[in-house]
């Protein structure tokens, strides 16, 4: 199956570029929607169509893991001909089980296991991660994917969840959109 979509007009006002978030896409699980019932129908498609409306040439696209369970070619392959000039760094998840190597020479510009950003003009600096990791000196906040909004998983983190520190970023909760760091910390400050 080829997902086929089309751009809207361009704007006379060339965008800003930005920096995009992505988590736990689990493109391709099928049992998200059929089985477990947590996801819409075609929720893989409902995905990369947000990813394709919003993020443009230009901008950055960071995928906090879990990017996809099954026909891991394939998915890639849709992803990255659907955004093909963006930068693309995934954190790895707990189901990306490839090699690094794998990720890079499917299109991916970094893949890491977290990564740490500035934010803001008050020298705030955020961590991105797939799991919540424990707060740590001169970190702001952690954003995060892993736990979808819900607290099936309070158990592997309760030792040290702070939701001061905590931004847990689930794709569930903005319409499987991709969503910019701001809109996630903006509320916070």
């Amino acid at each position: 199956m080829q997902i086929v979509l089309e751009k809207s007009s361009v704007s006379q006002n060339p965008p800003k570029y930005k920096a995009w978030l992505i988590t736990d896409t689990h493109l391709g699980h099928n049992k998200l929607a059929h089985e477990f019932k947590k996801r819409p129908e075609g929720f893989s498609e409902l995905i990369l169509d947000g990813i394709f409306r919003l993020v443009n040439p230009g901008d950055t696209l960071i995928h906090l893991g879990d990017f996809c369970i099954g026909r891991d070619a394939y998915w890639h392959e849709e992803f990255m001909r659907l955004v093909p000039d963006v930068h693309h760094i995934l954190v790895l998840g707990n189901h990306d089980k490839k090699s690094k190597k794998w990720y890079f020479e499917h299109g991916w510009g970094e893949v890491v296991d977290e990564m740490t950003i500035p934010y803001g003009n008050g020298g705030k600096r955020v961590r991105l991660s797939h799991r919540p990791l424990p707060k740590i000196p001169n970190i702001s906040y952690n954003i995060h994917g892993h736990t979808h909004g819900n607290h099936h998983r309070d158990n592997e983190f309760c030792e040290f969840y702070d939701k001061e520190y905590h931004v847990d970023y689930s794709l569930e909760q903005f319409g499987y959109d991709p969503v910019t760091i701001e809109l996630l910390l903006d509320p916070l400050q």
